[in-house]
């Protein structure tokens, strides 16, 4: 596990951080749409993921994480609105290198 207590402005050598982008994609109105994403580098065990919409018309829209692995998750974007939208996210994974 982790010292987070390590005194300086870094983080642990291990602790492994990974991050990405989504590009846009178009949810119809009141649905909601599931994409997959894998880490380029699978992590020794699930890491923690925080995923936030980015791009598009994401006003009526909410994103979260419904699955994780140590090698990926699967993100929920859901679209409360009367009308599709195209959205995009961003996420980070914080965990264990592998």
């Amino acid at each position: 596990m982790a010292n987070w207590n390590t005194g300086h402005n870094h983080f642990p050598a291990d602790v492994g951080v990974q991050c990405g982008e989504k590009a846009q994609q178009s949810v119809a109105a009141n649905n909601h749409l599931d994409t997959e994403i894998t880490f380029p580098k699978a992590f020794y065990n699930t890491p923690n993921v925080v995923v936030c919409p980015c791009l598009g018309n994401f006003a009526n829209c909410s994103v979260g994480v419904i699955a994780t692995s140590a090698t990926g998750f699967t993100c929920r974007i859901f679209n409360l609105g009367g009308s599709t939208v195209n959205v995009g996210f961003q996420w980070i994974a914080v965990g264990t290198p592998k």
